[in-house]
Order: structure tokens, then sequence, then C-alpha cells
């Protein structure tokens, strides 16, 4: 497992974030009906690195679908539950796992039993129809893990209904060029609650996270999707906790005049207890006004601001 963490670093910082709200990038083969997220980053070790690009397709009258800022993984949301599922890539490279097994054991993705995910070997494509017309890797377990000659793609998933195996099936993962330069990074802080650190009781005492960006003239928008993604797991580790429902979907983030008025899925607001309430405030408050165009923050919840956040 040769310099595994730095090359996990590599890969989770990534590269040239896109511009803009959901990567949404026009119509597929002449349909209406389908928009295309298609990216690339950079992952790598020791200045042998080498640029990944990826697509899938999908519906937007069904999906709202976002890539983290550090590219390796991809949100998917189902409009009609609210169910959130993930794509997550990771590359091989000078990591050397030898198989699924090798990779889930030193990878933290969930507990490797049997009845929590699938193992498919790849080729190209994501998933396979099999002769009795049933799916390879599609059985509904929570995490799914695919191995190419890229390295590994691992599906997170509450159910893989018809038409979210459809969005996966368009997926496609490829290698492009390769550069001995990793693109420069933008260190931002996302902010958490740690009582290991402040010590006090008060519900508005947070302390900040690093994380670093790629390539992005949009540091607000990742900020706040690093932020709704909770604390990492060496974060957890050492005490940081987010108040910040799990499952919170950003849906816009603008800047006006000097106040970013962010937009967030109802999911924001099933939190009860004025002490939570005001943790969410001040982490969403915070990661926003460390930049110097933001002065003040408007938060709201499906576009409505009233009684939002208030205990």
């Amino acid at each position: 497992m040769v310099a595994l963490s730095v090359l996990v670093l590599a890969v989770a910082f990534g590269a040239s974030l896109l511009e803009g709200q959901d990567s949404v990038t026009g119509g597929v083969g002449g349909s209406r009906n389908l928009v295309e997220l298609k990216d690339s980053y950079t992952v790598g070790f020791e200045g042998d690195f080498t640029v990944l690009n990826y697509s899938l397709t999908y519906s937007p009258a069904i999906f709202r679908v976002a890539n983290l800022p550090n590219k390796s993984e991809i949100k998917i949301k189902d409009l009609r539950t609210g169910n959130i599922s993930k794509i997550g890539i990771f590359y091989n490279g000078a990591a050397g796992f030898s198989g699924v097994k090798d990779f889930f054991e030193n990878v933290p993705l969930g507990e490797s039993s049997s009845d929590r995910y699938d193992v498919v070997n790849l080729g190209v494509k994501m998933f396979g129809r099999q002769a009795d017309g049933g799916y390879e890797g599609s059985a509904g377990d929570k995490v799914a893990i695919f191995r190419n000659e890229i390295g590994f793609v691992y599906i997170e998933a509450k159910d893989f209904t018809e038409e979210l195996l459809r969005v996966l099936e368009s997926f496609s993962l490829s290698t492009g060029e390769k550069t001995s330069v990793m693109p420069a990074g933008i260190a931002i802080k996302v902010y958490f609650l740690n009582d290991e650190i402040m010590k006090g009781n008060n519900c508005d005492e947070v302390v900040p996270a690093e994380r670093m960006v790629f390539d992005t003239k949009n540091l607000a928008e990742a900020s706040l999707r690093l932020l709704l993604e909770g604390p990492n797991v060496g974060e957890a580790d050492g005490g940081y906790v987010s108040s910040i429902p799990r499952g919170v979907w950003l849906n816009s983030i603008k800047i006006e005049d000097g106040v970013a008025r962010a937009d967030f899925s109802k999911e924001l607001s099933a939190t009860a207890g004025s002490c939570n309430i005001a943790a969410i405030k001040t982490q969403i408050e915070k990661t926003l006004l460390q930049f110097e165009t933001v002065k003040g923050v408007r938060i709201s919840v499906e576009g409505k601001t009233e009684g939002i956040l208030e205990p």
C-alpha cells in the first residue's frame, strides 16, 4: 500500500470544479428530456498525474445531480423520494489494491459484510444486463463496489430504482492526458461543532476544518457543498460534529450586493430544538462569511425565507 495517504489526498482534492449550479450542460443525443454531466479531474502521485474523464446522463424532471468539489464523487437526488445516491471514483494508481476486498478493508465506505455490497468486475460499462434480464450489482444493497482498469467505482443508494439504474448505466469513466503538475489548490474552511475544542455550552460556538478545492470561481458553492457532507472520518474521530441534518441539498447560492443567498432543500427544516437551530445557522453563516465578497447571509428553504431556522 505505497504512500496510500498521499494518493488518497490527491484523489480527494481533484481539479477544475465546474462553475455553476447542478453541473447541467445541455441536451444529449437530441433528446430534450435528458441532460449530461461531463467533467474531469486530476489524480496521481509524486509528479505522475492522470486526468480522469467521466460523464452520465439523467432526466432533470426526476433528478438533481451535482459533483462535489473533490470531483471524485457525484451526488444524485431523486426529487420524488428525496433519496440521495452517490457515485464515488477511486483511482487505484500507486495504492495498488489487489481487489475489491483489499480496497474495502482500507477505504472507509461501510461495513464489509455480504448484505452491504455487491461486487462486479467491470470493463467499460457500469452495469450489464444478464441473460435473465436482471442487472449485475443491482440487488438493492446499500453499497455496490465495481472494479475496472482505472480503479474502483462505488455506488451508495437506498433503492436501485429503474430510473436510477438508467443513470448508472450511462456512467462512463476513462483516462485522459498525463501531466507532471497538480493544479494549484485553494484552502477554504467549513465550520462544525467540537465540544473537545470548545468546552462551553454555547450552541453557536463552531470551529473551522480546512478543505482544499481547485480552480473554481464559485468558492461559496464549493464551501457549502463540503459543509453539507459533514466531518470526514479523521475529523469525526477528533470530535467534530455537524448539526445540519443528513440529506440536505444545496439548491442554489447567489451573492448579490454583498449578501449570500443560500437556498436549501426541505430537509434543512427537519430540525428540532433551539440549540440545534442556532448551531445550523452559525455553521452556514461562518462558512460563507469567510469570503471577502460576503457581508451578510440569507438562508431560505425551497425559496421560502419567512420562519426558516427559527426556534
